[in-house]
């Protein structure tokens, strides 16, 4: 009994001299679980815990001993980074503790999401990948042999991706994946015809002069004015990494019946999700901003909203495919102001469902995808309406950070 005591008490030493664990609290109010929550946390934060950081030494984050996918991310391109993005499971009203720590060698992981841009001025089929463009003034809306591969970027992630016609159209398009690879690279060069299905997936979406998959407009008196033909437009990559990526098409010299305004589109696609958030960026701050679904093949918009967020969504067999596909715009509730429809013909933005949104600092919402080839469950309306609701939770979330 003796040597047991003194075992004992040598633990409790050896318990006394180790530091005390370092830990950040996510604070949870959502009422389900989500299995991939997207969280970002600022670099003051993990200071605050582990104290300044030396080059070449990285924060980790770890889940009861394993590691969260996350990746460190410089958005201000100083070559430092200013966030840690992560993807994390969380059950419903419950509070997730991660450990924090340091270390000199920072993890790889599965890349799950990518934007690219392909550019030809040769138009030769030879394109060449950019993370900076400034748009090319012989870059004329539909003209081929194309100058950007895919008429311009695309980005994606393991579930889902979309283009951006970066010309005159400025819409936005949807590609159905049936692969969690990121594969859009390969989409529309030598030969590939990305609108018949191909073994990742296909171009799912008939835009024509609607909305599309979230292209943006404005609301002036009663009708809608689309960020169109703009004078100057330009591209840039912001960060890609494994667990999200963030590019910004940059608009100079859009003539509206307010005079000439210049915005920013700042695209977020995460890891996981089915679709990608959009924030507004322009200094005209009394705007109403409209966003939208083409509606060219369903007969029914849907509508619904959590505590934090309103949404609209559609659900047919509207799909280039001929089969399921439904759409969603998802915008916080204190900036909802109305939801409505266009007419199917005549000048301007016709075929589409809409929604009008508040102009604040940084206006932003979240479009949502979902194709029957890719999962099941969007073989239904009920299916895929639950997805959209569970995505609206994820969008409208906030995660108190401790």
């Amino acid at each position: 009994m003796k040597q047991l005591g003194i075992i004992a008490l040598s633990l409790l030493g050896l318990a006394a001299c180790q530091p005390p664990a370092v830990t950040v609290i996510l604070k949870n109010q959502l009422s389900q679980d989500i299995a991939e929550m997207p969280v970002v946390i600022e670099r003051v934060v993990i200071e605050q815990k582990l104290g300044v950081l030396e080059a070449g030494t990285f924060p980790l984050l770890k889940d009861q001993g394993s590691v969260v996918p996350q990746q460190l991310d410089d958005l201000d391109g100083d070559g430092n980074w200013d966030q840690i993005a992560i993807l994390v499971a969380l059950t419903a009203s419950t509070d997730k503790v991660l450990d924090l720590s340091k270390t000199s060698v920072y993890p790889t992981f599965t890349q799950r999401t990518s934007v690219y841009l392909g550019v030809d001025y040769d138009r030769s089929d030879a394109f060449v990948e950019k993370d900076q463009e400034v748009r090319h003034a012989d870059n004329i809306a539909m003209q081929y042999p194309m100058m950007y591969q895919m008429e311009g970027p695309a980005w994606e992630n393991d579930k889902v991706g979309f283009r951006l016609y970066f010309d005159s159209r400025n819409g936005k398009d949807i590609y159905g994946k049936t692969t969690d690879k990121m594969t859009l690279h390969l989409a529309g060069v030598k030969g590939q015809n990305y609108h018949k299905q191909d073994d990742w997936g296909m171009d799912v979406l008939k835009v024509g002069n609607s909305l599309g998959a979230g292209a943006v407009a404005m609301m002036y008196e009663d009708s809608l004015v689309k960020l169109g033909d703009t004078e100057a437009g330009e591209y840039a990559t912001i960060v890609e990494g494994p667990v999200r990526t963030i590019f910004e098409v940059r608009h100079q010299g859009w003539n509206t019946p307010v005079g000439d305004l210049s915005v920013t589109e700042r695209i977020t696609i995460w890891a996981g999700q089915y679709g990608y958030q959009e924030e507004l960026i322009c200094d005209q701050k009394d705007v109403t901003w409209v966003t939208g679904i083409v509606n060219k093949y369903a007969d029914k918009m849907y509508t619904g909203e959590t505590p934090q967020s309103r949404y609209i969504y559609t659900f047919d067999q509207q799909s280039e495919n001929k089969d399921n596909l439904g759409m969603a715009v998802v915008v916080t509730s204190d900036s909802f102001v109305d939801a409505g429809e266009t007419a199917n013909e005549g000048d301007g933005v016709i075929e589409t469902y809409y929604v009008a949104f508040k102009s604040n600092e940084t206006p932003k919402y979240y479009f949502v995808a979902g194709w029957e080839p890719t999962d099941a469950q969007f073989s239904t309306a009920e299916g895929f309406g639950e997805t959209v609701a569970q995505q609206a939770l994820v969008f409208s979330a906030a995660v108190v950070i401790e």
